[in-house]
């Protein structure tokens, strides 16, 4: 019945399922079976089992008492009488169990014994990684744990029986294991086996040295109470003399050299002993230096050992001490000769310098004698040694040093013959240069023999008495003979002559005279731009700073200016040699510049030291106007205008005179209540004292601030006012003119105010017969107070022209002068505003405008092209040193600087004679022209190595900086 209870589960399970289907179910034979007979038939079931034959109903359950009360439900009772119990489908049986943990993962709800149970229940916990007790947690409470493990004895510490949830097993933890520790020398159990110290074994059981070598022996460690102890170990000690390696190294007495060692010599123990003693500082000569043991046996002296033992191949000897040599090799005595070695060869000197017991002995003479082929000397003259004299030269009778004799010999054996004597000054001796020269003939002679202006200066004295005055060509000793007996005087300069000191043939014991073979020459009256003493008054170049001298040459080139002739030179310049003269340094009262023909113009010259070279003559360097009106030659000549329609063009700057306007308040004028500006600066006495007792407190127009009737007193004067050369941004090409200093002042236009306070540039015109003359001005101004200037025909009413744009330059009519006017005539341009400038002026007999004049102001109202003697409008190559000047015939281009003037048709024509002139302005060197502001150096000219524009006189294109200088810029003055 066992065996088949799964089958009759599973047909109770299908027929449950089939009640509601059939009317009538047939109750199949089973262990459950009730009411059912043996032998019913299957009721077509498919069972092989008979029908029960009871004939029966199908509710054989009912039939026996069973009450069906729904549902099969898990308890213990068979609720759908179906003959089973706790069977079927049963609700909350074959669902997850609630608990999930552990061991109960999976587990499903049964019914067991007419209850719901799950299928897999806990069980206590063990030590095996599982949830056992389905709590949640493995091996939790530590499940098998708590127990001892491991050992406390020695060095060892017992842990405690743990479970290892990692692991699921029971472990020990905290046991400090020991047992396969080696047993050690320190007094502790510990390999834990309850013994100490026992067969401990040592990783090298050797101590001591480290070499059984020599005498040293290697010990055994062993291990009592705890600690290593050495056994049988021998070291090594310090070395000692007894042939064995007490210091282990391999080496036998090493540190003792038996060959040298006194105390060891040869073999250890053997000392070396001193040797014998000699009698030192004895005054008895006999036992001086002999052997001896004692002090007594040397008279007044000392016994002293006189060497040192020494140890020397391995056997004992001795050594000198210092003094002493072992001059006879006899060990006996020992170091037996008194001698201190002074080198080692010997000397002349009377000593034994080598302490060989020989003196001066072998010597070679020096050649220290004079000897000298035609000397007193002779040839073969040597020292000999004179002991303690030592080398002396033993020379002839007549030999002398210095010489004092003229005497034609050569008496110090020197090679000269009546060289200079050493008992004159310093300087003075035979065949030395000279210029003080005595008189060459003295006595009653009146001869200025040695050229100083003076008789017989120098002179042996003749009388009896000596002269009471000196260079004064007066006979005060009344002897005959002017001046004998006074020094001479010295020539100077130019005057200077020059020659050699030679024998005096009357008096060869006496000193040289001087034999002149340059004599000097007379002296100039005008002194020379030459660093040259000319009228040889002891001065060079005396006057310089006035730039007057001759060899500074000047050219008036109109408007009161002066330019050199030549290109400015060092005084010391020759024509192949710049010179070295520093002709700038103020400090150097000697040296200025020049402007001289024939020498080598001054050039490599920085702007500021060609500014001072200038400066120190009483000039300056060449405004660029001033340099390009003498290049082209525009001189302030009468300008011509000519029949009526025609003008002409006049530079602003090439005025015949300029006047300055006032200048300082009189003393008149600064009379208190006075009205008069004597200074034409606008303002009545400023610059005069004050009178009253407090300053002015405004100093601009006439008011009287202090009321002590003096209006102004106390201020400063702004007057004189003055035209000024200028340069201005688009100026015509050479320059303009400004009226200076701007300090706003403006003069009233009337003829005395004008005449008398404003400054004029005045202008020579010759007028053709006409009345219709109009003077146009080209003005610039850069304000309303200084656009205005007057214009008047000689000393007539004025006529303004007044800029109407400002900061630009215009053309503007001044206005036409009344009534015929014809011949010579002076146009004045007076300044009505300060501050004021003016480029040109174009005069014109009739109308025109100022476009006009405009198209006509042109390069050709300039002047000439180049500085040519001759037609300086058309270039003539080679007429200057430009490039296409070659200064040789050898092949190539020769581009040299020339000497000054050197070409004769090369100028400026200048002046009326054909040596006027001012040349090398176009080419030779470049030259510096003043400056327009610092750092903005103009240059000009052209040099040597520049085409013909490049030596033009309008090319003013160059500036440079203040340190700026070249081997072909040089500069010329202007004052």
């Amino acid at each position: 019945m066992i065996r088949r209870m799964p089958l009759v589960r599973a047909l109770f399970a299908t027929a449950t399922l089939l009640v509601g289907a059939m009317s009538q179910l047939s109750c199949s034979v089973n262990d459950y079976c009730l009411g059912c007979d043996n032998g019913d038939g299957d009721g077509g079931m498919g069972s092989n089992d008979a029908d029960d034959g009871g004939g029966g109903s199908d509710d054989a359950m009912i039939d026996a008492g069973c009450v069906p009360t729904g549902p099969e439900e898990c308890d213990g009772k068979d609720n759908d009488c179906n003959g089973l119990v706790d069977d079927g489908v049963i609700q909350g049986v074959g669902v997850l169990c609630s608990n999930q943990n552990g061991v109960c993962a999976g587990g499903l709800t049964i019914c067991s014994n007419g209850m719901i149970k799950c299928d897999k229940a806990g069980s206590p916990e063990v030590c095996n990684g599982l949830d056992d007790n389905c709590s949640g947690a493995p091996d939790e409470g530590d499940p098998g744990g708590g127990a001892k493990c491991g050992t406390d004895l020695g060095e060892c510490i017992a842990g405690q029986f743990h479970c290892n949830p990692a692991t699921g097993m029971v472990e020990c933890f905290g046991f400090q294991d020991h047992t396969q520790d080696p047993e050690l020398c320190d007094g502790k159990d510990n390999d834990c086996d309850g013994n100490f110290d026992e067969n401990v074994v040592f990783a090298n059981p050797d101590c001591g040295p480290t070499t059984n070598v020599g005498e040293c022996v290697i010990g055994t460690l062993s291990c009592t109470a705890g600690t290593p102890i050495c056994n049988g170990a021998v070291f090594p000690k310090f070395e000692s003399c007894n042939n064995l390696d007490d210091d282990c190294n391999g080496a036998t007495d090493e540190i003792f050299n038996k060959q040298t060692d006194i105390q060891n010599c040869g073999s250890c123990g053997n000392v070396c002993q001193p040797k014998s003693k000699t009698c030192i500082f004895a005054t008895n000569t006999s036992t001086s230096g002999t052997s001896c043991t004692s002090d007594s046996q040397c008279t007044n002296g000392s016994c002293v050992i006189n060497s040192q033992p020494r140890c020397a191949s391995g056997g004992c000897g001795f050594q000198c001490n210092a003094g002493f040599k072992d001059l006879d090799n006899n060990p006996a005595n020992g170091c037996e000769y008194r001698c201190f070695v002074t080198g080692l060869t010997e000397e002349c000197d009377g000593i034994d310098n080598d302490c060989d017991g020989n003196v001066d002995e072998g010597l070679t003479p020096p050649d220290t004698c004079l000897h000298m082929a035609g000397s007193v000397c002779g040839t073969n003259l040597a020292p000999t040694c004179d002991g303690m004299a030592g080398w002396v030269c033993h020379y002839p009778s007549t030999f002398e040093s210095p010489e004092t004799k003229c005497d034609t010999l050569d008496n110090d054996c020197d090679g000269n013959v009546d060289e200079a004597q050493k008992n004159l000054a310093p300087g003075v001796g035979l065949g030395l240069a000279c210029s003080v020269v005595p008189e060459t003939a003295c006595g009653a002679d009146t001869t200025d023999d040695d050229n100083d202006g003076f008789v017989n200066d120098g002179c042996p004295k003749v009388g009896m008495t000596a002269e009471t005055a000196c260079n004064d060509n007066v006979d005060d000793d009344m002897d005959g003979a002017v001046n004998d007996g006074c020094p001479a005087k010295e020539e100077r300069g130019v005057c200077k002559s020059f020659g050699t000191y030679a024998c005096d043939t009357n008096n060869i014991s006496g000193p040289p005279v001087c034999d002149i073979t340059m004599p000097g020459q007379m002296p100039d009256a005008n002194e020379t731009c030459d660093a040259k003493d000319n009228d040889c008054d002891g001065k060079t170049d005396e006057g310089g700073n006035m730039g007057n001298l001759i060899g500074q040459e000047w050219v008036d080139i109109g408007g009161g200016h002066f330019m050199m002739k030549y290109e400015a030179s060092k005084p010391d310049a020759t024509d192949t040699n710049q010179g070295s003269a520093p002709a700038a340094n103020p400090a150097d009262p000697s040296a200025f510049t020049c402007s001289r023909k024939d020498v080598q113009p001054w050039t490599n010259v920085k702007y500021q030291d060609a500014a001072a070279a200038c400066a120190k003559i009483g000039a300056n360097l060449c405004t660029e106007v001033q340099w390009h009106r003498a290049c082209s030659k525009l001189d302030a000549k009468p300008n011509t205008i000519a029949a009526p329609g025609t003008g002409t063009f006049i530079e602003a700057e090439d005025y015949m005179t300029a006047s300055f306007g006032g200048g300082a308040e009189s003393g008149t004028g600064c009379t208190p209540g006075t009205t008069a500006d004597d200074d034409g600066d606008g303002r009545i006495n400023d610059g005069c004292p004050t009178v009253g007792p407090n300053p002015e407190t405004a100093c601009a127009g006439n008011a009287d601030d202090d009321g002590d009737g003096t209006a102004n007193d106390g201020c400063p004067a702004i007057g004189p006012h003055a035209w000024v050369e200028d340069y201005t941004s688009t100026f015509s090409g050479i320059g303009d003119m400004e009226a200076t200093p701007n300090s706003g002042l403006t003069v009233s236009n009337n003829p005395v105010a004008i005449a008398g306070s404003a400054p004029s540039l005045n202008y020579s015109i010759n007028f053709t017969s006409g009345n219709n003359y109009h003077v146009w001005v080209k003005l610039f101004a850069n304000n309303n107070q200084n656009d205005t200037v007057y214009v008047a025909l000689n000393n007539n009413t004025a006529s303004s022209a007044t800029a109407s744009t400002l900061n630009t330059w215009q053309w503007v009519d001044a206005g036409s002068f009344t009534g015929t006017v014809s011949g010579t005539q002076t146009v004045h341009i007076y300044m009505a505003d300060d501050g004021v400038k003016i480029d040109k002026l174009y005069v014109i007999n009739g109308n025109t405008t100022a476009a006009a004049i405009g198209m006509a102001d042109t390069i050709a109202s300039k002047g000439g092209n180049w500085a040519f003697a001759a037609n300086p409008n058309t270039y003539v190559a080679g007429t200057c040193n430009g490039d296409d000047y070659d200064t040789n015939a050898a092949p190539g281009d020769q581009d040299d600087i020339l000497k000054t003037g050197a070409l004769p048709s090369c100028k400026a024509a200048w002046g009326t004679l054909a040596t006027d002139g001012i040349f090398d302005l176009s080419g030779n060197v470049k030259e510096w022209t003043l400056r327009h502001a610092p750092g903005e150096n103009p240059i000009r000219g052209g040099a040597s190595n520049n085409t013909p524009n490049g030596i033009s006189c309008p090319l003013n294109f160059t500036l440079a900086d203040d340190n700026f200088f070249f081997p072909n810029i040089g500069f010329r003055c202007c004052k």
